[in-house]
């Protein structure tokens, strides 16, 4: 068991010394709860979000939180449960930013 826990405490120190400006980060289900508190700790943290949910007025509202602590996010109306969108998104993204960083799997 120590083992376990100490692997577990050097990847939480190696997640907090990562240098996570300007990487990227497709967050889904980002409009509400652990996702929107997720996207706002990441874009605190100086990274650059695609953040998608399936209510455009909530994504517009996180984007105006989002943009107190980094560029402008890029916003994705979707719904995870179509079987398109998750190539969508990683599409998107791509040719948005070049690429993924971090993918936050947070649809319920």
């Amino acid at each position: 068991m120590m083992v376990g826990n100490l692997y577990l405490s050097l990847s939480i120190v190696m997640l907090y010394n990562m240098e996570l400006k300007g990487k990227i980060a497709l967050i889904t289900g980002a409009t509400r709860g652990i996702g929107e508190c997720i996207a706002l700790r990441l874009a605190s943290m100086g990274m650059r979000l695609v953040i998608t949910g399936r209510d455009l007025d909530k994504l517009e509202k996180l984007k105006v939180s989002i943009q107190k602590y980094a560029p402008q996010p890029h916003l994705v109306v979707a719904d995870i449960t179509d079987p398109e969108t998750p190539v969508r998104l990683i599409g998107e993204t791509i040719q948005m930013f070049g690429g993924i960083d971090v993918l936050v799997n947070n649809a319920g």
